[in-house]
């Protein structure tokens, strides 16, 4: 019998027995496959590979406008890094989180100049 589909190791294991443990993870690989192919036409593999584009480091040059009469408005030029890691909580709904640093100097409007840094978990 000829079949089409997924070409994966797990299609191909050596006679699993049904119910063995080779048949239960060949069948548990398999379906984590077939949920990524799924996913990804349903579009919710978008948001994931559009992250992965954007991890590594850049160079970051922006103004930053001030609401707040305290906070200086000025310029910031430096880096940011966008970088994956394991998830803060085992038992939270994610199971990747992305960290984003930001560094560089930061020049005011007013002439003062200091290190400014930023980190986000997303």
């Amino acid at each position: 019998m000829f079949h089409l589909g997924l070409v994966s190791p797990s299609r191909y294991a050596y006679e699993p027995k049904p119910g063995s443990t080779e048949s239960k993870e060949t069948e548990l690989a398999l379906e984590l496959f077939y949920k990524t192919f799924e996913s990804s036409s349903a579009g919710t593999f978008a948001a994931r590979a559009v992250a992965r584009s954007l991890q590594g480091k850049w160079n970051i040059d922006r103004k930053i406008t001030s609401h707040i009469a305290s906070y200086p408005s000025g310029t910031l030029s430096g880096t940011a890094k966008f970088l994956p890691r394991f998830p803060t909580r085992d038992d939270g709904p994610c199971d990747l989180e992305y960290l984003y640093l930001e560094e560089g100097d930061f020049a005011a409007d007013t002439g003062l100049t200091f290190t400014a840094k930023r980190r986000y978990v997303i």
